[in-house]
Order: C-alpha cells, then structure tokens, then sequence
C-alpha cells in the first residue's frame, strides 16, 4: 500500500525544528555566553520540543491503529535495542 507524503506535515515539522533552535538561540546562547548579549525576543524552546513531540504522537497512534499493537511494539523494539545495548556496551568498555 503506497500513501501519498503530505507536505503539511513536513512544513509543520520544519516550523518545529527552527522553534527549537531559536530557542537554544535566544533563551539558552545568553545564558551560555553572555558575552555575545541578548536578543530583542525569547522563544521558549519548550515550544517546538513539545510540537515535535505531538507530531510523533499523532504519527505512532495511526501506525498503531492501522495495525496490531503488540507487533507493532515488537518491531519497535527489535529495531531500537540492539543499537541502544552496543551504545551501552561501547560506553561501559571506554569508561571502565
């Protein structure tokens, strides 16, 4: 089955990603290195950290409803653990 991308969904995570880097910007740059000054304008980068957050929501419950959600776990998992135990492994190995 082949859906069409919808650019809406693009735009909207793309406003959310630049969110999140005028806030690490605007909020966090002055605190970090006030010797570059403020900005006229905060952003608040909780805004486009929590937008991106909605848009991943939204995007895993119609993956789930379309099919069955203990398999959908499962393939989430086998995709994700491999890779999150070789980072801990590595990173134990280099700090032991």
């Amino acid at each position: 089955m082949t859906t069409r991308r919808r650019l809406d969904w693009d735009l909207i995570r793309v406003v959310a990603v630049f969110a999140v880097l005028l806030g690490h910007v605007t909020d966090l740059g002055p605190v970090l290195h006030p010797e570059l000054g403020g900005y006229p304008f905060v952003v608040a980068p909780q805004f486009g950290a929590a937008a991106l957050m909605i848009v991943s929501a939204y995007f895993a419950c119609e993956t789930i409803r379309r099919g069955n959600p203990g398999r959908w776990l499962r393939n989430r998992l086998a995709r994700l653990l491999p890779a999150y135990l070789t980072a801990v492994v590595v990173i134990y190995a280099i700090g032991s």
